[in-house]
C-alpha cells in the first residue's frame, strides 16, 4: 500500500516515497504532477510569457530534463526548521530521493581516477544527463487530451510497457494543473484596470482553451511553448520555425512579429540553448520559411548571443538566407552557426538513421547534434 505523509509540503519527494511501490518512471510522474501544484509561476516583464521553476516553492527536490532526480540540501534544512513536528518523515523522504537522485547514480558509476580527473579538469563530461530536444510542436497540435488519445492508441499497438504510458500520462496533468493555475490568476489580473489588462485578457482567453486543447494562432502557440519549454527545465527549442509556421501563418504579421520579439527576449531571460533555423527534407528540398526570417532578422536586430542560433544549409539553401545569415554574422554577436546539411546528413546516416530522420537533425546545448523530437544527448 502506499505510504500517506500527513502535510501538504515537500510536494515533489513527498509523492515520489508515498508511491514506492511503483516503477521509477510512474512515481516521477505522481511527483510532477504533485509538484506542479506548487512550482512557481513568473511572468518576466521583457515578454510575460509563464515562466515555470523546477522546484516546488514548498519543496526541496524536483526534476529536470537535464539533472534527473536532485534535491537542494539547503532547503530541506529550511523545511525541517519551518516544521519540526515533521523532521523524522522529512528525512525519510529525503533519504528516498538521495538513493533515487540521477548524481548518486552517475556518481557510483565514475571510478575513483575517473572522478580526480573530473575534479582536477582534466576531462570533462560523465557528471550530468545532457540537453534533449522534445516534439514541441506535438503538444502545440493536440494539446493535452488529444495527447492522451495518442497515448492510448500507442499503448494499444505497443503492450507490456504500461509504466511508460501512465507516467506520460500523470505528466500530462501536472501541464494541465499548471495551465488551471495560470487561468485562475489571469481571470483576477483582467478584472483589474492598468497597462496588462489587455494582456491578461488574452492570457485568459488562451488558457481557457490550452493546454488542454491544441494551440490556435501564434500567441496561444507561444504560451504553451512557453509553458512547456520551461516545465522542462529549459534546454533547446529546437526546429521553432518549422514546428510554430502553422500558428504564424493564421495570426497577423504584427502579431508574429511581437511574439517571436518576445520569443528571444524570454530565451535570453532565461539562458536557453539553441534554437535551430531551416534545413533540408530527405528530399533536399528546401525547409526555410517565412518564419525563419523573421527569427533570423530579429536575432540579427536584438543582437543577444543566446539563445545560440544555428542555420542548416544545403544545396538549395535560399540566396535570401545566406545574405541574411551573413548580415546578422557581421554585426558581431556571432550568430548564427551554419551548419551543413550535405555532410550531417550522409554522417547520421552512416550510423544508421534514417534519412527522414537525419534531415530532422537540430542543435542543443552549445551545439551538438541530436534527432528533433526523437534523441537526447546524454553525457
Amino acid at each position: 500500500m502506499p505510504l500517506n505523509y500527513p502535510f501538504e509540503f515537500e510536494p515533489f519527494g513527498r509523492a515520489f516515497a508515498e508511491h514506492a511501490e511503483a516503477s521509477v518512471a510512474v512515481r516521477l510522474g505522481y511527483a510532477l504532477r504533485e509538484s506542479a501544484k506548487n512550482r512557481p509561476v513568473e511572468w518576466p516583464e521583457c515578454c510575460m510569457l509563464p515562466t515555470i521553476g523546477p522546484v516546488a516553492s514548498n519543496g526541496a527536490s524536483f526534476f529536470t530534463s537535464g539533472s534527473g532526480i536532485a534535491y537542494d540540501e539547503k532547503l530541506y534544512s529550511r523545511l525541517k526548521e519551518e516544521h519540526p513536528e515533521q523532521r523524522v518523515e522529512l528525512e525519510e523522504i529525503r533519504q528516498t530521493i538521495i538513493e533515487a537522485s540521477t548524481w548518486k547514480h552517475i556518481h557510483e558509476s565514475i571510478s575513483p581516477v575517473e572522478w580526480r580527473l573530473v575534479q582536477s579538469h582534466a576531462c570533462w563530461g560523465g557528471t550530468w544527463i545532457g540537453h534533449g530536444n522534445p516534439d514541441y510542436g506535438r503538444l502545440l497540435r493536440l494539446g493535452t487530451n488529444g495527447l492522451r488519445n495518442y497515448l492510448e492508441e500507442c499503448q494499444a499497438k505497443n503492450p507490456g510497457h504500461d509504466d511508460f504510458y501512465l507516467a506520460s500520462r500523470l505528466t500530462l496533468d501536472a501541464l494541465d494543473i499548471l495551465g488551471n493555475r495560470i487561468l485562475a490568476e489571469a481571470e483576477k489580473k483582467a478584472q483589474v484596470a492598468g497597462p496588462r489588462q489587455k494582456e491578461w485578457s488574452r492570457i485568459r482567453d488562451d488558457f481557457r482553451r490550452i493546454p488542454r486543447e491544441g494551440a490556435f494562432d501564434m500567441h496561444s502557440a507561444s504560451m504553451l511553448f512557453w509553458l512547456l519549454f520551461t516545465f522542462d527545465a529549459i534546454d533547446s527549442p529546437g526546429r521553432l520555425d518549422q514546428f510554430m509556421y502553422e500558428f504564424y501563418r493564421v495570426s497577423s504579421p504584427e502579431e508574429s512579429e511581437e511574439m517571436v520579439t518576445r520569443l528571444l527576449e524570454a530565451m535570453h531571460y532565461v539562458r536557453a540553448w539553441n534554437l535551430c533555423l531551416s534545413g533540408s527534407n530527405a528530399q533536399w528540398q528546401d525547409e526555410t520559411n517565412d518564419l525563419s526570417y523573421l527569427i533570423l532578422r530579429k536575432v540579427k536586430e536584438l543582437r543577444y548571443q543566446t539563445p545560440n542560433l544555428t542555420v542548416r544549409v544545403h544545396r538549395n539553401t535560399p540566396e535570401r538566407l545566406w545574405e541574411l545569415s551573413a548580415e546578422s554574422l557581421a554585426t558581431g554577436n556571432g550568430l548564427p552557426a551554419l551548419y551543413n546539411d550535405e555532410v550531417v546528413c550522409p554522417a547520421l546516416e552512416k550510423l544508421g538513421i534514417s534519412p527522414a530522420d537525419s534531415h530532422e537533425y537540430c542543435m542543443n546545448g552549445c551545439n551538438q547534434i541530436d534527432i528533433f523530437g526523437k534523441s537526447h544527448m546524454g553525457l
